[in-house]
């Protein structure tokens, strides 16, 4: 836990330089920019045997990069097919795994650089939001997901750069639907971005009281009921799947964080309603990252709500960003972010079993270059570790 809030702290500082007097010209905050980018990029890139699926990833890399090239470009891999040309590619110049790690570390990070830019917010705050929330997983654990939520966010910040220009942020949603098919919730999701389709006060409201409604006909069955007539028009995998969510919402949910989700929906929805274009379409965005919440929250440990919950988790650094501009800076605020953020970072690891594949962070330098031992972490403890979920 050390190192990850060893970073938080780096990024912090860089923060509290940038808001200070003694950086007052539009170059030093642009170095800082650069360090937080290089911070990300070093400790990504450098990770070893971190997360759930360093190892299959690594095996995947070694079973393409022995494959013709015609089998590759015609899709014929076990991963998805963007990410089965990169692994391909960095095995034509090198068998080394960590090159895979290095090439996704910079292409990731490069995106949300750039994307950040466009958006004209603040990398650094950026960065540490991030860095508290999905870094981790999307950066040292799922990698093909962690491509397609950067490319992802790159089209978003077209989308709000250049509304004009339809097909750019079309073609880099697609991009990363090649690399997770997850990211094919970007195309429902980017029409909150757009300028020209703001949604009013109204439908932001009832968009946050889905889940009341929600939670009520599972209360009464209704549901259920539902499911059982459509079940023929859906077929059984999906009625199943349904089914396995509407349970283990009946079982699982906290309804007190539930309907604290909601009341700070709502009270986002007022408290930005009389502001204009830029702060509406944050406000829309707010809303919609509460409802996954909302449903993240209800369907633990259904995986495939966490899978969908990255694709909006930008919403907090737009909210806490427009915060910022509209109340301004202070030390007062930066501390408080400070709070909220390592609150944030141990709710990431709040499972044990996240944990035991999480700490100690391993780098690839340190094992290289200081003999550090790799049982630290073996491939069978984290097999294991998964077999307990």
């Amino acid at each position: 836990m050390i190192s990850y809030l060893f970073i938080l702290l780096i990024l912090f500082s860089f923060l509290i330089l940038k808001k200070s007097t003694v950086c007052h010209t539009t170059l030093q905050r642009k170095v800082l920019d650069l360090f937080a980018l290089l911070v990300l990029i070093f400790f990504s890139a450098n990770s070893q045997s971190n997360g759930w699926d360093w190892y299959s990833y690594k095996d995947s890399f070694e079973q393409i990069s022995k494959l013709e090239a015609h089998r590759v470009f015609l899709g014929q891999t076990d991963v998805d097919y963007f990410y089965g040309i990169v692994l391909w590619l960095v095995g034509v110049v090198s068998d080394n795994f960590q090159i895979v790690i290095l090439v996704q570390s910079l292409t990731m990070n490069l995106l949300y650089y750039y994307g950040v830019k466009r958006f004209r917010l603040d990398f650094v705050l950026f960065a540490i939001i991030f860095f508290s929330t999905s870094f981790l997983r999307l950066e040292l654990s799922t990698f093909r997901q962690g491509m397609a939520v950067a490319f992802y966010f790159y089209s978003l910040s077209l989308v709000y750069s250049e509304p004009t220009k339809k097909l750019k942020p079309v073609f880099f949603t697609s991009v990363a639907c090649l690399f997770h098919m997850s990211a094919l919730v970007g195309f429902l999701i980017m029409p909150f971005l757009n300028r020209d389709a703001l949604l009013r006060k109204k439908q932001l409201v009832l968009i946050a009281l889905a889940p009341v409604f929600l939670k009520i006909s599972l209360s009464l069955n209704l549901f259920s009921n539902v499911l059982l007539v459509v079940r023929p028009f859906v077929g059984d995998f999906v009625y199943f799947r349904l089914r396995h969510y509407s349970e283990e919402w009946s079982i699982n949910s906290p309804s007190l964080l539930i309907y604290l989700v909601l009341i700070q929906a709502l009270f986002f929805i007022f408290f930005c309603g009389k502001q204009r274009d830029k702060l509406h379409t944050i406000t829309s965005w707010f809303v919609v990252f509460n409802l996954v919440l909302t449903f993240y929250l209800a369907f633990i440990p259904a995986i495939i709500i966490t899978r969908l919950s990255y694709y909006v988790s930008f919403s907090l650094f737009f909210v806490i960003s427009v915060y910022f501009k509209v109340k301004g800076v202070t030390i007062n605020k930066i501390f408080l972010l400070l709070f909220f953020t390592t609150f944030q970072l141990f709710i990431v690891f709040r499972d044990p079993l996240e944990r035991v594949v999480y700490f100690p962070y391993r780098g690839y330098i340190e094992s290289t270059f200081f003999g550090a031992s790799e049982e630290l972490r073996s491939r069978d403890l984290i097999e294991s570790t998964a077999n307990r979920y």
